[in-house]
């Protein structure tokens, strides 16, 4: 077998077996799914370009997430550069376009599906809550299951950041929890 043909089949192997944590860290980053669905396949065609690069027995995981990382910051610069845009279809005949098109940043994320399969929709709307340099750490912890070290490689951060990122995160999580539960009933004041 050709170098080339086991390179292939090498790449083929270890995408199918990240192509899970890729979508779901891209979806986590995008807060969209067909977002997350482009992301995950930009990434993984930059990874198919640039196999030639990986160093075989390394960690791809930490090495495609990487690249996931990189092409979401692109797709965000691009985004913002662009102009936002109006449906012909959504206006009045006559309604000036500026004023009603949308910022991009004006995002209803309460329409979002960000982790519903994974949360229930109240802790997922909490989690969304928090920075995302606190949000991503945790979830690339305690959801993907990575390593610090991997951590700190997707995020391109120190060890100690991740782990003050992790633990700020997972603080900032329980007082959101907490404060929920306690509006909802579900926790008591202690009496004093």
């Amino acid at each position: 077998m050709s170098a080339s043909r086991e390179s292939l089949l090498l790449f083929e192997q270890l995408m199918e077996r990240h192509m899970d944590i890729v979508f779901h860290v891209a979806r986590a980053w995008s807060g969209d799914s067909q977002e997350a669905e482009d992301l995950t396949q930009i990434a993984f065609l930059k990874a198919f370009k640039a196999f030639h690069r990986f160093q075989i027995g390394t960690n791809f995981k930490a090495w495609i997430l990487g690249i996931l990382r990189n092409s979401f910051i692109d797709a965000k610069r691009k985004q913002k550069r662009r102009p936002g845009t109006v449906s012909l279809q959504a206006l009045s005949p006559l309604q000036e376009p500026e004023a009603s098109a949308v910022p991009i940043e004006a995002v209803n994320l309460e329409s979002r599906e960000v982790f519903y399969d994974l949360f229930g929709d109240e802790v997922a709307r909490l989690l969304r809550q928090i920075p995302d340099d606190f949000r991503m750490a945790v979830l690339l912890s305690d959801v993907e299951g990575l390593s610090y070290q991997e951590i700190a490689e997707v995020l391109d951060c120190p060890i100690g950041t991740v782990r003050s990122r992790i633990h700020r995160g997972r603080a900032l999580l329980q007082k959101r929890l907490r404060d929920y539960a306690r509006k909802a009933g579900y926790l008591r004041e202690a009496a004093s």
